[in-house]
């Protein structure tokens, strides 16, 4: 489950059940972050993944080339291609607008929800580029469960994530589509496995 969610975590976990996984993107007011945390844990969830490999927005030239914008933007082209798909119209669109009205980050603090037609006045709030060590610590402290870290890509970070508890250390570079001057996970994999498995 992923921290920016059209669905709360508490309705996820009432209704789907079995073994869940909450993805965690530390925002720039750590209180809150640690308040979504223990929402988690309330809601019974097992495994805590704390995602460090996308902190800041990237420049995806593929979505400006197709139009595509968040907050959403109405143009032609995107309204012909809604208009002639009416069951994505009635089925989805018309859903949200005759239940819950536009989408909205459900996992966000009361304050911060929006939907997802407008403009953030929150979007800087929501980003922390500047994690440490000593966050993960502080999640660790206060996370019963399992707790991994997501973009892990050197041998050196993997052992410290280990050294300060984390369970798994998750080797990505958040899909090639955010850095793409990146290594390869593929690459960093063998180092960190002899590092922390072997090690």
């Amino acid at each position: 489950m992923a921290t920016g969610s059209n669905t709360s975590l508490e309705e996820v976990a009432k209704v789907v059940g079995g073994t869940l996984w909450f993805q965690l993107y530390m925002w720039s007011d750590v209180r809150l972050s640690h308040e979504l945390v223990q929402r988690a844990k309330n809601a019974d969830f097992e495994a805590l993944v704390v995602t460090v490999d996308g902190p800041v927005d990237t420049n995806r030239e593929y979505n400006i080339h197709n139009d595509f914008t968040v907050p959403f933007r109405y143009n032609r082209r995107n309204t012909w291609d809604v208009l002639v798909r009416p069951g994505w119209l009635f089925g989805v669109l018309g859903r949200y607008l005759v239940t819950t009205g536009m989408p909205k980050r459900e996992n966000l603090p009361s304050s911060m929800k929006e939907r997802v037609t407008q403009v953030s006045a929150t979007e800087r709030k929501t980003k922390n580029d500047s994690l440490t060590w000593d966050h993960l610590s502080q999640l660790r402290d206060m996370w019963p469960g399992k707790l991994m870290v997501k973009g892990i890509l050197t041998p050196r970070d993997a052992e410290r994530a280990v050294a300060r508890g984390v369970h798994g250390a998750i080797v990505s570079n958040h899909g090639g589509r955010n850095f793409d001057s990146s290594m390869a996970p593929i690459e960093a994999l063998a180092p960190i496995v002899d590092a922390v498995v072997r090690g």
